[in-house]
């Protein structure tokens, strides 16, 4: 049960992260929007559909399941909703960018 919580309470925050984040001067990019959008949406969707699946939501909860969960949490805060700067921070991470040179 505090598995399935705990996800609940990461896709909320998740949700919530990307939403309230403020474009300013920050251009604005019709991909970057529709990736942030889908990525609220999906996560609360999942929230309100273990919600309401409450006693098979703790059956089906797994320890991977809440770690993704807060993984994206996690990529959400990091970013402070801004999806653009989480994919540049994701290009300066990977490897292959290096060995492209």
């Amino acid at each position: 049960m505090t598995l399935a919580t705990l996800q609940i309470m990461a896709l909320l925050f998740t949700a919530a992260q990307l939403m309230k984040f403020k474009r300013g001067n920050c251009r604005y990019k019709f991909g970057v929007s529709f990736l942030a959008s889908c990525w609220a949406g999906a996560c609360v969707a999942l929230a309100v559909a273990m919600v309401l699946k409450w006693p098979e939501a703790v059956e089906q909860t797994t320890a991977l399941s809440a770690m993704g969960s807060g993984a994206s949490a996690a990529a959400a805060w990091a970013c402070r909703g801004n999806v653009a700067e989480l994919l540049r921070m994701l290009r300066r991470c990977l490897p292959w960018r290096a060995l492209r040179g």
